[in-house]
């Protein structure tokens, strides 16, 4: 999974535990950490201040500074985080095992959930007004309404 912080891209490597992070400019590695103290760091985005991990092994949400120290961890609230963004305000997480969309607040408590636009959603990403999901199997792209 990749997230873009407005500077730097961020890529997790779930094979290794590791997150590299590309230079937007160069497109040339910056620097790489080791997800500290995850299983399987799987899903990340970035709120602006932490880069915010889904532990696929250990069922953790984990907010991590840019130095690789983990700032909190949470619960995931959801049975299996497939892929997470943040649009400013809130998470979103696709919740592969149920084929929900969960909106969580920063504190990670659920806002909402709603059905999901397929059955294979693989990730989620947001405009600020839109949540865009993608489906692995069919290999399009839902525009889903956040309210």
């Amino acid at each position: 999974d990749i997230a873009f912080d407005g500077r730097n891209l961020y890529a997790v490597d779930v094979i290794a535990d590791v997150v590299d992070q590309v230079h937007q400019g160069t497109g040339g590695l910056s620097r790489s950490f080791i997800a500290p103290n995850l299983n399987n760091p799987h899903c990340i985005a970035t709120d602006g201040r932490h880069l915010v991990f889904g532990d696929l092994t250990a069922n953790l949400i984990s907010n991590i500074n840019r130095f690789g120290a983990i700032h909190r961890s949470y619960t995931d609230p959801t049975d299996l985080a497939r892929s997470i963004c943040f649009d400013g305000r809130n998470y979103f997480i696709i919740d592969n095992n149920t084929d929900v969309i969960v909106q969580l607040s920063r504190e990670m408590k659920i806002v909402r959930s709603a059905p999901a636009p397929t059955a294979d959603c693989w990730g989620i990403s947001t405009d600020g007004k839109y949540l865009y999901v993608n489906d692995q199997t069919t290999d399009l792209v839902y525009q889903v309404c956040k309210g």
